[in-house]
């Protein structure tokens, strides 16, 4: 029995992924961003938060994740923007090959806060 198995009833959400890039401007200046098109889409997963998220982190993460994404993607870099289904973005923080099966990733993701808009 494979990883994926114990997170396959729970793979109930789905997200996109957009990859972070980085430019010269005309002034030499460093320009970074988001791809404007995700480069995956519907990608099935689940997502935790709290006491399940921490279970899947290691230490060095656990203060800086807001919650964790499990995915079967085994490409996603860190850097890279996650929008969920429910429209909540969320920051690559890293990638981690839950076991090194190569089936499941738990990825440990930041919320993006846009700050107020009033």
């Amino acid at each position: 029995m494979g990883i994926l198995e114990y997170f396959t009833e729970e793979m109930n959400r789905t997200y996109s992924l957009y990859p972070k890039f980085q430019t010269l401007d005309g002034n030499d200046e460093v320009v970074e961003g988001f791809v404007a098109s995700p480069t995956l889409t519907s990608i099935k997963s689940a997502y935790y938060t709290g006491a399940a998220a921490e279970a899947l982190l290691s230490d060095r993460y656990k203060t800086k994740a807001s919650g964790v994404v499990i995915s079967t993607v085994q490409a996603v870099p860190a850097g890279a923007k996650i929008v969920l289904d429910n429209g909540l973005e969320f920051t690559v923080i890293h990638a981690d090959d839950i076991m090194m099966q190569g089936e499941v990733l738990a990825i440990a993701v930041q919320a993006v806060d846009y700050g107020s808009s009033v």
